[in-house]
Parts: C-alpha cells; structure tokens; sequence
C-alpha cells in the first residue's frame, strides 16, 4: 500500500495502527475519536484495522505482519486490550515490547476507561459485568456492550480530558511497579494511546500550518486540560 503523499513532494513519516481485542465497543470508541479529530487524510493514516484475533498474542502477530508488509520503522502501532478472561498476558506482553508493539491495557475490561469518563472510582472487580452493573450503569443506564455511540456518549461534558487525568491520578495513587499491569485490578493505561493521537494531531496541524484554527484550538484546549 503506497505511503500518503502530501503537496510538493512531501512524505508524512508516522501513521498510527490500532488493533482492538474487542470487536465492537473498542472499535467503535476509537473510530469515533479518530474522526472526531478530523485527520487531514492526505497528511496521515491513522486508524483501526480489523483483525480475527480476539486475543492478545494473536493481535501482536496481525501487527507485525501488518508492519512487515505495509507499515514502516516510524510508525506506532497499538494493541487495546484487557485482562477479561484472557490468560496469556506475559507471552504477549512480551511478544509485544520486543518488537516495538505498545499496548493499552485495561482491567478488568475496557470499560473501566469508560468509567473514568463520569468518575474517579477504583473499584476491583472480578469480571467486566460486575463492573457495568455495580458502577457503570449509574452513570449510563442504558449501557450495553457494543454500543456504535460509545465515544459520544461518554466524551461529552469534557468527558475525554475528564478520563485523562482520572486515569493519570489513579496510576499515581496506585502505582507498583514491581507488579506487571496484567496482574493489577483495577488498571487502565488507555490514556496514553489517547494522548498520543492529540499529540500526533497537534504535530500535523502545527507542521501543516492548518487554516482550521478552531479546531486546533479545541485540540489544544483538551491538551492543556489534562
């Protein structure tokens, strides 16, 4: 697949790959976030890529297939994944770290991201439906799995700049080291991934001397609200 081009020759040197664990609620978070940011297309390729894998591992191997074939040495490529269920968490922590893959990890399940969108609660719960229906549900009733209007319903009111900085206190308040996240409960580093799309935004508009000011101001009004 040829790299995008931009006027006068120029090359974007870095794109952004996500693969999600899950099939829908991750996917659509973060497709909606990506468009909500209006990546110029002619500038960058950033976005999730659809993979049969539903497992760690599996996601680790798409990606480094997908780098061999498509990406280049510049590029971030990003697995969203928790620790719902799923026991193979070193070997694909480790698959990962050795071939520059990161991973944004959540536990119990994703949607303790989402929770600190509306709260700061830290609470450790033995699966992802505990979770929805002993705190999730009180800040969206109506909240099912693999809903497509996420990101919307749980971005809004600041929600976003909201999760930032609840996900940054709680790693702050507690943080061990000594303990690999995929045996912590609760746990989210979503953030960072998320901070890092704002980040390559501000990167293009600045380079680009984008004529939406607007837009780069609410960018840049989020970043300083973390």
């Amino acid at each position: 697949m040829p790299r995008p081009r931009v006027s006068k020759g120029r090359v974007i040197n870095k794109s952004f790959y996500i693969f999600c664990e899950g099939k829908k609620t991750e996917p659509y978070y973060f497709k909606r976030l990506i468009a909500s940011l209006s990546f110029p297309l002619k500038l960058a390729r950033v976005q999730c890529v659809d993979s049969e894998h539903t497992d760690l591992v599996g996601l680790v191997r798409d990606a480094m297939s997908h780098r061999n074939q498509t990406g280049s040495p510049d590029d971030e490529y990003w697995i969203v994944v928790d620790k719902d269920g799923y026991p193979k968490h070193p070997e694909g922590f480790d698959t990962a770290r050795a071939n520059k893959i990161k991973i944004a990890f959540s536990s119990i399940c994703f949607e303790f991201w989402l929770v600190l969108h509306c709260i700061y609660r830290t609470p450790a719960k033995e699966c992802c439906r505990d979770l929805i229906r002993d705190i999730l549900a009180d800040y969206i009733p109506d909240y099912e799995k693999n809903r497509a209007d996420i990101f919307d319903l749980v971005s809004c009111e600041n929600g976003l700049a909201k999760a930032i900085r609840n996900a940054r206190r709680f790693r702050a308040d507690h943080g061990n080291e000594s303990i690999p996240v995929y045996k912590r409960n609760p746990y989210t580093d979503v953030d960072i991934l998320v901070v890092s799309l704002l980040e390559f935004r501000k990167q293009i508009a600045q380079r680009y001397l984008e004529r939406n000011g607007q837009r780069i101001q609410e960018i840049n009004d989020l970043l300083d609200s973390i």
